[in-house]
C-alpha cells in the first residue's frame, strides 16, 4: 500500500475511532449522572422503584440508541477499507511527504493522540525516524543513508510536541530575509556540521521516545562512514526533555554517548510546565461538577496524550509515569536525571518582555515555558563534572526559539569554542 493510502486510511481509522469513542463517552456519562439522579431519588422509598424503572427504560433505549451507531460506523469502515483496497496506488516514486500542511496537520495530530494511533495501530503513528537530506532512515538501513557523509561532526535536531522536524523552518524568512534558512543549515555552511533531524510521535510517553531515541544515536554513529568525533543534541521544547532522557537510556558503553560534546536545550520544560498543572486543576474541577456537559468535557480533557501529561512535571524516565501516586496528581515526583560527564549543556529561556527582569516576563516566560524550568536553575552543583551554561532571551516567545539569529549566535559561539 501507498504512504498516501497509508495515511488516508490512518486518518479514515482516526475519525471512526473518534465516533466509537464518543458514543461510549456520552453513554457512559449520561449512565453515571442518571446512577446519581436515582440513588438521591430513591432515598425517599415510594419514589424509588419508579425511579428504578424509568432508568431501566432510558438505560435500553441508549443501548438501542448507541448500538445503532456503533453499528453503523462499523459499516462505514468496513465499506471505506473496501474502496480503499481497490483504488489504484500513486505515481511510483512519488514524494511522500511534499505536503508541508499535511505534515503539520500529521505532526499536530500524533501531538495530541500519538499514544492512541500507537495503540491501535494507526498509519498515522509517525513513529521514530532520522533525516539525512532529505533522507529518513531507520537504524536497519543507517548505513545506506549515511554513505555520503564525510564529515566527523553531527548536529542532531529534536522537535517539540505536535510538530514535526519541519519546525525549524518556522520564521526563517522573517529571520533570515530567506525562506528555508535554519540553524542547521547555517552550522553546516559555516562550522561544517552534518545536520540530522529526528521526526517521531510527539503523543507518546517522553522516556518510551528518548529510549528510542538513544536507539537511534547509535545506530548512526556506528554506520557514520567516518568516525565520529563530535555528536551535538539540540531539542526545541520537549525535544530537549528526550535529549536528556536518550543519555538515561544510552547503555554505558553506548558509542554515541562517548561522542556527545553539547546538548542545547531551547525553552524546554526542565522542571515541568504550569500549562498542564493547570489543565489538571481545571479536567478535576469539571470532573466534580455532576451535570451530563461538563463530566464529558472533563472526560475528553483526560484523554490527552501521554506526552502532554508528562510535560507537567518534565518526567524522563518510566518509573514517573508508571508510579501509582494519586494523591500527588497535581504535582507528581520527578526522577533528576544525571547529566553525562564532561559534556557542555546550555539551556536557553525567554521571556516574551524584552527585559528579562521584568515581572510580567518572569511571570509568563515565553508564553509557554516560565523561568526557571526553562533554565533549569535547581541544578548546580560546585562538584559537577559537566558544564552548564544558561542563558535568557529578552523578547522571544516559544515558538520563535526554533529560528531566531540570537539563538543561533549562541549555539555557533558555544560549538565554536575549542
Amino acid at each position: 500500500m501507498s504512504d498516501l493510502k497509508d495515511r488516508l486510511k490512518g486518518a479514515k481509522d482516526l475519525v471512526l475511532d473518534a465516533v466509537d469513542a464518543t458514543a461510549t463517552l456520552v453513554e457512559d456519562t449520561q449512565d453515571k449522572v442518571a446512577e446519581r439522579t436515582v440513588a438521591v431519588v430513591g432515598a425517599v422509598e415510594p419514589l424509588r422503584a419508579p425511579a428504578e424503572a424509568v432508568d431501566a427504560v432510558r438505560r435500553l433505549g441508549a443501548r438501542l440508541t448507541f448500538g445503532a451507531i456503533r453499528g453503523v460506523n462499523a459499516g462505514v469502515r468496513a465499506a471505506l477499507d473496501v474502496g480503499a483496497a481497490l483504488a489504484p496506488d500513486g505515481e511510483a516514486g512519488a514524494p511522500a511527504r511534499a505536503n508541508t500542511a499535511a505534515e503539520a496537520i500529521i505532526g499536530a495530530v500524533n501531538g495530541v493522540v500519538g499514544d492512541h494511533l500507537r495503540g491501535s495501530g494507526n498509519a498515522l503513528d509517525l513513529g521514530m525516524t532520522l533525516r539525512v537530506g532529505d533522507r529518513y532512515f531507520d537504524p536497519g538501513d543507517a548505513a545506506e543513508a549515511l554513505a555520503d557523509v564525510e564529515t566527523a561532526r553531527l548536529v542532531v535536531f529534536i522537535h517539540g510536541l505536535a510538530v514535526t522536524e519541519t519546525a525549524w523552518t518556522l520564521n526563517a524568512e522573517a529571520a533570515w530575509g530567506e525562506p528555508g534558512v535554519t540553524y542547521a543549515s547555517k552550522l553546516e555552511a559555516e562550522l561544517g556540521y552534518t545536520p540530522i533531524f529526528v521526526r517521531y510521535n510527539s503523543g507518546l510517553h517522553i522516556s518510551e521516545n528518548g529510549r528510542e531515541l538513544a536507539r537511534h544515536l547509535e545506530a548512526l554513529v556506528e554506520a557514520a562512514p567516518t568516525p565520529v568525533e563530535q555528536l551535538v543534541l539540540v531539542g526545541h521544547s520537549m525535544g530537549g526533555l528526550l535529549a536528556r532522557s536518550a543519555t538515561h537510556y544510552a547503555g554505558p558503553d553506548a558509542a554515541w554517548l562517548r561522542a556527545l560534546t553539547h546538548v542545547f536545550t531551547l525553552g524546554t520544560p526542565h522542571l515541568g510546565s504550569p500549562l498542564e498543572k493547570a489543565g489538571r486543576v481545571v479536567t478535576r474541577a469539571l470532573g466534580a461538577i455532576e451535570t451530563p456537559a461538563t463530566q464529558v468535557i472533563a472526560a475528553v480533557a483526560r484523554l490527552r496524550s501521554a506526552a502532554i501529561q508528562d510535560l507537567g512535571d518534565g518526567l524522563l524516565v518510566d518509573e514517573d509515569w508508571q508510579r501509582e501516586a494519586p494523591e500527588a496528581w497535581l504535582a507528581k515526583p520527578r526522577t533528576e536525571v544525571a547529566f553525562v560527564d564532561g559534556v557542555t549543556y546550555v539551556f536557553i529561556g525567554a521571556t516574551v518582555t524584552a527585559d528579562p527582569k521584568n515581572p510580567a516576563g518572569q511571570a509568563v516566560g515565553d508564553l509557554l515555558v516560565r523561568l526557571p524550568s526553562s533554565t533549569h536553575e535547581a541544578v548546580d552543583s560546585e562538584h559537577r563534572t559537566f558544564v552548564l551554561d544558561r542563558h535568557i532571551l529578552g523578547g522571544a516567545d516559544h515558538v520563535s526559539l526554533q529560528n531566531r539569529p540570537e539563538v543561533y549566535q549562541l549555539i555557533r559561539d558555544r560549538l565554536a569554542r575549542k
